[in-house]
């Protein structure tokens, strides 16, 4: 996790940090889990994670990666 995401984590309630960083495990053992939604006219999705969090990420089909942007 970069140093960037890690201060914005450290900023979050208890709550909301644990909250995202379920979604993000999540994503690594069954990224289709969640609620995932292709944004329009981009290649990215984003994972919605409570009332007020989303992750844009981008899905590799060929590769079969999913990179968290």
């Amino acid at each position: 996790m970069s140093r960037k995401a890690e201060k914005f984590l450290d900023k979050l309630s208890r709550r909301d940090r644990e909250r995202i960083l379920k979604a993000l495990r999540t994503l690594r053992e069954d990224p289709f889990a969640l609620d995932i939604e292709k944004l329009e006219e981009t290649d990215f999705h984003r994972v919605r994670v409570g009332r007020y969090f989303r992750i844009i990420i981008y899905i590799d089909w060929e590769n079969k990666t999913i990179v968290v942007l």
